[in-house]
């Protein structure tokens, strides 16, 4: 289970996508 979370987050790359926005708000505010 912990394995197919995994993979699905590393291949869907809006989640990426939105992760390194929210963390480029913290640094850039």
């Amino acid at each position: 289970m912990e394995r197919l979370l995994s993979m699905k987050h590393r291949v869907d790359p809006m989640n990426v996508f939105r992760d390194n926005v929210d963390f480029g708000k913290f640094d850039q505010n």
